[in-house]
């Protein structure tokens, strides 16, 4: 039997397959809670009348086992009272406060259903914060259904929610994985730990502070080019050892705004370097070995969005100084 979402839509989301729903039962209709668990401003009057019109087509209400929340068909549950039934058809819903909040907002998500309003997702959004502080803004994002923007303006605004991002502080993201959520950050404080332990391994500095070995070897590469650089510039003349180490900077050029006291003198400048160093894949070897063969398409269509991203991103700053 189909399920039911907020505005009487039937229909099943893929949403549900790591807490699927079960067979339906008859529950008494006292049991089940009063109101709307989800929305600010509670029912709405208009919509339980149209269901109540055609109460006997409508599908089962989704309802959590163990402490009954209705997580979807508050306003069936509220038509079916009007109409003065006794039970209710419920199909039972195991999962996580979380879970329940994503199940709902996509479910409300489709064609002729009852929109989420603005404060609606806001109150999810800081609900979904609290229960999973540790998550990235793109994995509550999901959850709630929103810009992972929006997610970091109401994480910021709450004083309760550590906006300041301290070095080495981390999120879980949507694949289960923790990252930093300041990358340039990180980067320095393994970069301090080669300068007072160059024999310790990839593994030992990445144990110690939390990242992957990759990442420690992305760095260590880098300060490898750097000092390279600067030794080639210091000799007067060209040597065997001169020569490799420019071929390894031709190959791996040192990033130019790195210090750059342009881009230092605002606060500004010194956030968009976090945010371009963290978002560089380097002369990493290609990968495409290691996709799952069943998520190819998924990772494709993905790697074309953020190829047209940064092309876009381009052309816009070429325009900046083409209108001078």
């Amino acid at each position: 039997m189909a399920s039911l979402s907020d505005s009487g839509v039937a229909g099943i989301s893929p949403a549900f397959d790591s807490c699927s729903p079960t067979e339906v039962e008859v529950v008494a209709l006292a049991s089940l809670p009063v109101g709307h668990a989800w929305r600010v401003h509670g029912l709405d009057d208009a919509r339980v009348t149209a269901l109540a019109a055609r109460y006997p087509q409508l599908p089962p209400v989704l309802v959590r086992r163990h402490d009954l929340l209705v997580v979807d068909g508050a306003h069936t549950i509220a038509a079916a009272r009007r109409l003065g039934m006794q039970v209710a058809h419920v199909q039972w819903f195991d999962g996580t406060w979380v879970d329940a909040a994503e199940a709902f907002v996509t479910r409300n998500s489709i064609d002729n259903s009852l929109a989420l309003s603005t404060d609606d997702r806001r109150a999810l959004i800081c609900s979904a914060l609290h229960a999973e502080p540790t998550w990235s803004d793109r994995r509550i994002a999901q959850v709630c259904g929103v810009s992972p923007k929006m997610i970091a303006r109401v994480r910021s605004g709450a004083s309760d929610l550590q906006p300041s991002h301290p070095v080495g502080e981390k999120r879980i993201g949507r694949d289960g994985r923790a990252r930093p959520v300041r990358a340039g950050a990180m980067r320095v404080l393994i970069a301090q730990m080669l300068e007072e332990q160059p024999d310790a391994s990839l593994r030992t500095v990445a144990s110690a502070l939390g990242v992957s070995p990759e990442t420690v070897r992305s760095v260590r590469r880098d300060r490898e080019v750097g000092q390279e650089s600067r030794m080639v510039a210091w000799q007067g003349s060209t040597t065997a050892f001169d020569e490799l180490a420019l071929v390894r900077i031709r190959r791996e050029p040192p990033a130019p705004w790195r210090g750059d006291h342009a881009f230092k003198s605002t606060a500004a400048g010194e956030e968009f370097i976090e945010w371009f160093e963290a978002t560089n894949i380097g002369d990493e070897p290609c990968r495409a070995d290691d996709v799952p063969l069943s998520r190819i398409y998924e990772i494709a269509d993905e790697a074309r969005r953020r190829a047209t991203f940064w092309s876009e991103f381009a052309d816009s700053i070429e325009r900046r100084a083409r209108r001078r």
